[in-house]
Parts: structure tokens; sequence; C-alpha cells
């Protein structure tokens, strides 16, 4: 059976958790929100999503966005280049189906440390969505943001600020929606956040 969207957020949420629960183990108690290791957190979601996906199913690590756009059946459009994909041009997981089109994208970011930042990143992701949707023929009609939240005491504060960000950017743009969902847990008097930020196309289903 092909991987469902709710596998994704689960996938996203247990493998944010086990990532931190390594490094806080090989570390001197160190949150991987505390160190630039991006690596851990990209690995762990997606062996994650190794277990939910298909036997037709596949999994690529650090995928152009090039090649995630043609894949899913999606020619580059006209024109200069977006200039959200000037930056950052690789999507840290992306899905396969079992005819070798992109599925899904999963950027992952083990801190997010304004809604400047955010916004650099659904950008990204939104403009790829958009540009796939348009084609019937398209594979692609989701994507995901995977944060890792740590905050001494209590986290509600970062986690809210996000979720309006979020809402505030889907504001802008009534081409896409947006859906959050979030896990917690205690470790070492820091509270840490999941958080799965689903991005789809307005006019895609739900």
């Amino acid at each position: 059976m092909a991987i469902k969207i709710e596998d994704i957020r689960e996938a996203i949420h247990k493998g944010a958790r086990e990532a931190d629960n390594d490094y806080r183990d090989w570390s001197p108690g160190w949150s991987l929100a505390d160190s630039g290791v991006e690596g851990l957190l990209v690995y762990r979601i997606a062996k994650r999503i190794h277990k939910y996906q298909s036997e037709e199913e596949s999994i690529l690590l650090e995928v152009s966005y090039k090649k995630c756009r043609e894949w899913a059946g999606v020619n580059p459009p006209k024109g200069r280049p977006v200039s959200t994909f000037k930056g950052r041009k690789r999507a840290d997981i992306a899905l396969l189906n079992g005819d070798g089109r992109t599925k899904y994208i999963v950027e992952v970011k083990r801190r997010i440390t304004g809604k400047k930042s955010l916004y650099g990143d659904l950008n990204r992701i939104s403009e790829i969505i958009k540009q796939c949707s348009k084609h019937e023929a398209g594979t692609m009609q989701r994507a995901f943001l995977a944060i890792l939240v740590a905050q001494r005491g209590d986290g509600e504060v970062k986690i809210n600020n996000i979720k309006r960000w979020v809402k505030d950017f889907i504001d802008q743009d009534s081409k896409v929606i947006a859906e959050v969902s979030e896990k917690s847990w205690i470790a070492s008097d820091y509270s840490h956040s999941s958080i799965a930020i689903e991005i789809r196309t307005a006019s895609g289903s739900a």
C-alpha cells in the first residue's frame, strides 16, 4: 500500500525525537538544536519514512529541485529562474512512487531563527508545489517542512510564533494551504517539539 499523508507526519515526529535522543546520548547532553547537525535529523526522518513506504516507493536524499520537478512530470518554467530557487536548491528528502516520479518532498530544519527564515523555506516549497500542480500529469502535489524546536522551560512561545507566521504566510498567498501538526516532549529541562508543516495548493485534494 502506498504511503499516506499521516504516515509522513508521523515519520517526521518520530524521526525528530529519535534524532534528538541519539545526539543527546552521544554528546554531553546537548540537543540537536544546540548544534549545526542537520544531517542526523534528515537521516532519522528518512529512515522512518522508509518504514512506512511501499515496496515500489523509494527515497532519495539531497535531490535538486530541478530533478524533483522533472521527475514529477513538469518541464522547467519558461523565463528567468524563480528567485526563491536561487539559494538553497535541493530537497532534503524526496519520496518517489513506483514509476520513479516525485510524490512528496520534505525539507528539514533543526531550528528556525525567525519569521524571515521560515518564510524563505515556505516560499521555496510553495513555489515548486504551485509549479507542479499546474500540470494534470504532475505527480507531486504536496511538500513538507519539518522543524525541531528546543527551549528551556515552556516551548509554547516558539511554537505559537511559528504557527502564527505560517498563518500570516498563507493569508498572503491564496494559492496554497498549510496544515501544522506538532508533538512535544521534555528532555534535560528542555521543552522539545517536532513541527510538521504540510503545504499543498488550494485547489488540491485534502
